[in-house]
């Protein structure tokens, strides 16, 4: 790894999070290692004394039931072998002479004195007291008394033992400290690699979208960690970006090429009325068609501001319980003049009263589409109705008719703006009815579909968890 990767891992919150722990453990195990070192030199300090106290309180009794010679024969046969288990024994008469034991001698009087009052001590015991068995001067338990005849008996145990088991302890526990100080940094350094990598799938991917390529998306690693939940939101917004983008294109395209022609109209028209002196009334009809032509462009570009705005999100309108039946009724009253004039049979039929949350405006704007439609390419005697339905699974709104119908192949794209398919052309229209209406279902959360009426066209808009009451 070279140095600029080094810096820029140990610059990673994992790594220095990594960090602080190992400190943290540091501190830690080093109060650790502190109290089981008291602990254990308390225990160890507390069992020599038991085990001193023990044995004198054996050797007292084996003097007050047998006498001094007994005892006497007692600490020489434990004095054998250079001190057992590290214990060592001075028996003296009461003149002071050593008569038994394997101790050198009384500890001086410069040093501190064992208290004779057969509870354990610490006493200074010299490297020269004891043979064969150090050369340094320390501390160790003792434990004496002067019997009744001025003999004296003193105990003594070594701490070698006890301080080796002490330093073993130490000695694991700050091993232990290093492995765990390892483990940390070796964690550390892991976690911080595997989030940069993670980390550089998203950063890479988003250098290749912003020099221009939008179908790229962030790789998923399969685990449903937060880097994957991250990245799905992240792939789902590049995706809507994407969609976007291309409705972009799409409506430039559209405008470019279905707007031209209304508008080279307009400016042909005012071309050749300038070529020359016209009657007033050519000069108004002209003003009348251009006007018709403005108005024309002006609804086009309100539904493509209307579309765009529905897909995008950004339509702000006011959403509340809406009445599916009461729009329904009230837009079948609106174009029955529309239908009758045409010869044609416009009925609704409802089921139940639907209640969704919604915008009336924008849905009474997109069944008016739907039965304006309708009406326009159904020809004469034929019958358009409006049904509305509710169950448990939700509301529907649905307008059939009998006219030509849309194929199968093209419903999709008759969703497309500025789509219009051949039996349209002779008709007036923008191509933009059916856009409209599919952006606001979106909005609403509801969706699309086309059926087939045997002849005609069944456009269903579908509500999910519609409320149901009987009419």
């Amino acid at each position: 790894m070279t140095r600029p990767e080094l810096k820029r891992l140990f610059r990673t919150t994992a790594v220095r999070t990594s960090l602080w722990y190992a400190s943290l453990y540091i501190l830690l195990a080093g109060a650790a290692l502190g109290a089981y070192h008291w602990a254990t030199s308390r225990y160890v300090d507390a069992q020599l004394y038991a085990g001193l106290h023990d044995e004198f309180v054996d050797l007292r009794n084996t003097e007050a039931a047998q006498g001094f010679a007994a005892l006497r024969r007692e600490v020489v046969a434990r004095s054998r072998g250079g001190g057992p288990d590290g214990r060592y024994y001075l028996l003296t008469d009461a003149q002071g002479r050593k008569v038994a034991g394997n101790l050198a001698r009384w500890p001086r009087e410069r040093d501190d004195q064992v208290t004779l009052d057969e509870t354990v001590h610490p006493a200074w015991i010299d490297d020269d007291m004891y043979p064969n068995v150090g050369d340094e001067d320390e501390y160790w338990p003792a434990i004496g008394k002067r019997f009744a005849d001025g003999s004296i008996l003193l105990l003594t145990r070594s701490v070698a033992q006890a301080d080796e088991m002490q330093l073993f302890s130490i000695y694991a526990l700050s091993g232990l400290l290093v492995i765990i100080v390892l483990l940390a940094l070796a964690m550390g350094v892991f976690m911080g690699r595997t989030i940069l990598a993670r980390i550089d799938n998203i950063t890479a991917t988003s250098e290749t979208i912003i020099r221009g390529d939008l179908s790229r998306r962030v790789p998923l690693s399969g685990r449903g960690d937060e880097f994957d939940e991250l990245s799905g939101r992240l792939n789902n917004m590049l995706d809507r970006i994407e969609q976007l983008m291309q409705g972009m294109r799409d409506v430039t395209d559209n405008v470019a090429h279905d707007l031209r022609r209304p508008l080279a109209r307009l400016r042909n028209r005012l071309d050749v009325v300038l070529l020359g002196e016209r009657h007033g009334d050519e000069y108004r009809r002209v003003i009348e068609e251009s006007i018709r032509d403005t108005e024309e462009l002006m609804r086009s570009f309100n539904a493509i501001l209307q579309i765009a705005q529905a897909e995008a999100g950004t339509l702000r309108v006011k959403m509340q319980p809406v009445d599916l039946t009461a729009i329904a009724a009230q837009g079948v009253e609106f174009y029955l003049p529309l239908a009758q004039q045409r010869g044609q049979d416009l009925s609704l039929r409802a089921t139940a009263r639907a209640t969704v949350h919604g915008n009336s405006d924008l849905l009474a704007q997109a069944l008016g589409n739907l039965l304006e439609n309708a009406i326009k390419y159904s020809p004469r005697g034929t019958q358009v109705q409006v049904r509305v339905e509710a169950d448990a699974t939700g509301a529907r709104i649905r307008v059939s008719d009998q006219g030509p119908g849309i194929p199968a192949a093209d419903r999709e794209r008759v969703l497309q703006r500025f789509t219009r398919l051949d039996q349209a052309r002779s008709s007036p229209g923008n191509g933009l009815g059916l856009s409209l209406v599919n952006a606001i279902a979106g909005l609403h959360q509801a969706h699309l579909t086309f059926g087939d009426n045997r002849p005609g066209l069944v456009v269903t808009m579908v509500f999910p968890g519609g409320e149901r009451a009987t009419v």
